[in-house]
């Protein structure tokens, strides 16, 4: 069992919010994450609990773990860090408005 202060895990949930993506190598052992000062066996298990429980999905290829943020992913992490309606990830697929020209 790995206890995870609450800054970092809010740190890690910013971070996926913010970019919608999260790449973490499959190293436990590194000190830090590439992308935060958060531990990395911490990341793996904050983004293997998201996983769990279908709020991102899950690619792995090369040992590197490759998690995008889906719809339920968007929701919780609005929740839980308490932000607006109107905010999406950078990476969100957003539709575009309709839009055509007849010349």
């Amino acid at each position: 069992m790995v206890l995870i202060r609450k800054e970092d895990r809010r740190t890690v949930y910013e971070h996926l919010f913010k970019e919608g993506v999260i790449v973490v190598e499959k190293k436990p052992t590194l000190k830090h994450h590439r992308q935060m000062e958060v531990a990395n066996l911490h990341v793996m298990m904050i983004m293997k609990s998201l996983s769990s429980r279908d709020l991102v999905d899950e690619k792995f290829n090369w040992q590197w773990h490759y998690y995008t943020l889906n719809d339920d992913g968007i929701e919780y992490l609005r929740q839980y860090l308490h932000l607006p309606c109107h905010r999406f990830p950078r990476y969100h697929d957003q539709a575009a408005p309709y839009s055509c020209y007849w010349w």
